[in-house]
Order: structure tokens, then sequence, then C-alpha cells
């Protein structure tokens, strides 16, 4: 019996977990339609931070803020949205939206021929995937060399061997390079405006500043410093506090 009641109790606990946040998440939409933006904000940041946030959270919160006119939090979560669900039309609408309103434009400097022909054969499969097609044709490989000390069609095998190489070298090509781009950070800057500086350091010159809503690629971190990079190649460091990473 109180076996039973255990598996009940674990059960009933399992159950409550997952519908705390469907509870929280209607009632913080309740609460958006009723113009109670920021209400619904600190509900919707409450799913969030407790890990249980999907793509349409994401979404509601980045209308929130809009509507609160937090523009760079809005497009925070725009973004957090599509990193989850990148098909979401209503996502990709409202960042569209949200980015017009950013103060901040830049001369995107040109992608070269062959880095967007990589990036579109790269984007068929996730990198793990890629992984495991390498080693179907490294694993292939290894068995046409077997047979082929064995038969005396040998050219055929020759012929074989040669290709599955060559795909297994290709796959494992794409999913490191795939890899490499899964890992870029991009941030998000959330505060009205930050200096850019020239070195990792309150004293260092200010080489521009970025105003809210601005998107930017992260290549590296010192203390409270991020470097990072703008779409037309201006490179330089920007204090964390003022920065959100997708």
């Amino acid at each position: 019996m109180k076996k039973y009641l255990l598996i009940l109790a674990v059960a009933l606990s399992t159950f409550y977990s997952q519908a705390q946040p469907e509870l929280i998440f209607e009632k913080a939409n309740t609460l958006y339609q009723q113009k109670e933006y920021s209400a619904a904000v600190a509900m919707y940041d409450s799913i969030v931070n407790e890990g249980f946030a999907h793509a349409e959270t994401y979404y509601n919160l980045g209308n929130a803020h809009f509507r609160l006119g937090n523009l760079g939090m809005a497009i925070l979560n725009y973004e957090e949205a599509l990193k989850i669900n990148p098909d979401d039309e209503d996502a990709q609408h409202n960042l569209a939206l949200a980015n017009k309103q950013v103060i901040d434009e830049f001369n995107v400097l040109p992608t070269p021929a062959m880095q967007r022909i990589f990036g579109d054969i790269s984007s068929v499969f996730s990198s793990s995937v890629w992984a495991y097609f390498g080693i179907v044709f490294f694993v292939l490989m290894a068995l046409f060399a077997s047979i082929f000390l064995y038969v005396k069609r040998q050219s055929i095998f020759i012929v074989l061997l040669i290709i599955t190489l060559a795909l297994g070298a290709f796959a494992e090509f794409m999913a490191f390079g795939k890899n490499q781009l899964e890992q870029q950070q991009f941030a998000i800057l959330t505060e009205a405006n930050s200096y850019v500086k020239s070195a990792p350091a309150d004293a260092a010159e200010d080489l521009f500043i970025l105003h809210e809503g601005t998107k930017v690629k992260v290549l590296d971190a010192f203390g409270e410093w991020m470097k990072i990079k703008l779409p037309d190649g201006k490179i330089g460091w920007i204090n964390v506090a003022g920065l959100s990473v997708i």
C-alpha cells in the first residue's frame, strides 16, 4: 500500500510541476490581454527562470516588452523564440518591426561566395548529423577495405574506397564547420546606449557608441568586458552590463 501511495505522490508531484508553468503562462497571457504588461513580463520571466520556457513564452515576452517600450528586451526575446523555432513567422515579423526602430544602421559586409555555399549546404543538417554521416561512410570504407583483400575484381572496390573516403571526409568537414557556426554567440544591447572601447577598460579610448536593440557578434570575454564585432566589420570592447547574450 505504501508503495502505491509513493507512486501516486510522485505522479501528482510530476503533474503539478508540469501543470504549474502552463497555469502561469495562461495567467500571463490574461494579464497581457488586460494591458497589464509589467505584470505579464514578471510572470513570463518566472517561467523562463524556472527553465520551462518555450518559443511562445519568449515570443509573448517580447511582445510585452515591446508594449512597454523596452526595445532591446523585445528584440532579445524574439531572437530567443527564433532560436528555438526558426520558422516562427510571427516572431520573424515582429522582430523585423522591432529592428526598424533600432537607431544604429550598418553597411553589412558581403559574404564571400564560398562561405555562402558552405552555409547553404551545412544548414541542411546539424553538426551531429553531419558527424554521424561521416562515421557511417568511414565504416563503409573499412568494410570495403576488408572485402578488397578477398575478391578478384578489386578495381570496383578501389572506386568504392575512394568514394566513401571522400564522402566521409566531406561529412566530417561539414560537421566541423557547422559546429563552429553553432558555437557563435550573439548579444543584444538592452541599455539605452553604451560606448564601445578600444580595450577592456573604462579608461580606454571611446571608439563609437551603440544604441538599444543593436545585435552584435561576441568574439571574446575578459572580466566585465566583451569583445564584439558589428555587421560592418568594426570591432571593440563593451561592458557586459549593457549586453544580453542570446
